[in-house]
Formats: structure tokens, sequence, C-alpha cells
């Protein structure tokens, strides 16, 4: 149990999370937490599945073994940003390619500054001092070079010596997230909701 606890703390320390704000947001005691996290406490398989997946990190890394829990697999919780972006940097890493990796992470940082925006735009006691560039310029540009995106990397895949195709797949600890993201993508394509 302390090899877990200490996982658990090392995962939430990475991911900047208090252990009081965890505890609040799975349901268990502060106090609880801190001697699961000292090893002093075993965790029920109900509390450890909430840590997992409120971290959104996969069963082995928390406990060394291949097993699955899935992050996302009940309907009721569709996979979130955290899940969306393990994903894509899972199948990116698989490339081996340095130069893939960057170009995801670019668009996908690029989406994510136009959301950020939009929405910090959309509060009127907001300026635009520290954006640089102008709001209607950011869209267009963003809009260009995102819809370029498929394109580039279609041919950059198919260009590239440093990138083994075979390799380019999900982790099967990843399957239920991966069909549960698609699934939810498919739909907002078919009905025109976000």
């Amino acid at each position: 149990m302390q090899d877990v606890g200490a996982r658990l703390r090392g995962i939430r320390q990475k991911k900047g999370i208090t252990q009081k704000q965890a505890a609040e947001d799975t349901g268990i005691t502060q106090s609880f937490l801190s001697a699961v996290e000292r090893g002093k406490k075993s965790v029920s398989t109900t509390q450890i599945v909430a840590l997992i997946r409120y971290y959104g990190v996969s069963y082995e890394s928390v406990f060394g073994n291949p097993e699955q829990i899935p992050l996302c697999g009940a309907a009721d919780h569709p996979p979130g940003f955290e899940v969306d972006n393990m994903l894509l940097k899972a199948i990116a890493e698989s490339s081996g390619s340095h130069e893939l990796e960057t170009g995801i992470e670019g668009c996908l940082k690029l989406c994510v500054y136009m959301l950020i925006r939009t929405l910090y735009k959309a509060n009127p006691r907001n300026t635009d001092k520290i954006f640089k560039t102008d709001y209607d310029f950011a869209v267009r540009r963003s809009a260009e070079i995102i819809s370029s995106a498929p394109s580039f990397l279609r041919d950059f895949l198919k260009n590239s010596r440093s990138v083994n195709l075979k390799c380019l797949e999900i982790p099967v600890e990843y399957s239920g997230e991966l069909r549960a993201f698609i699934e939810e993508c498919e739909k907002m394509l078919i009905t025109d909701v976000l």
C-alpha cells in the first residue's frame, strides 16, 4: 500500500491538485486520503477507481499492473479533455516522431487558445490587452491552420521517414476510452451539437 499511496500522491501533486480538492471531488475525507497516500490505510476498490478516474490515469500507473480500469467507461461519464488529450498524446508518442508530436501539440494548443480567447472575450469586464493579435485575425488565422491540419498531417505521414505507420495506434489499455471518445465525437458530427 505504501507504493500505491506514494504513486497516488505523486500523480495528485504532478497534476497540481490539493489533497483537500481531491478529497472533496471524490467524496472521501482529506484525512483518509492523507492516510492512503502515506500507506497507512487501505483503499477500497470503489475509492481507488474514483481516484484513478478523477486523476485521469491508468490502473497501471497506480498499481504497475497491466489490468485495465477504464477511465470513462460509463455512458454518463463521457471523456473529458484530460482523457481526450491523453488519447492524442498516446498515439503521437507511439509514432516515435518528435516532429509529429510537436505538430499535434501545436494544433491542440491553438484550438485551446481560441476557446480560451472566445470565452475571455465574452466577459464584458475583460479587455483584449493581454493579447497581441486582433481577435478577428486570430479567429481567421486559427481556422485556416486548423482546417489545413488534416491535409498537412496526412501528407506528413505519407512522406515521413521518421514515423513507423504500423506503430500509430492507441495502446490497448485505452481502448475503452477511445471507443467512448469516438462515439461522443461522431454523435456531435451527426447532431451538429457541441
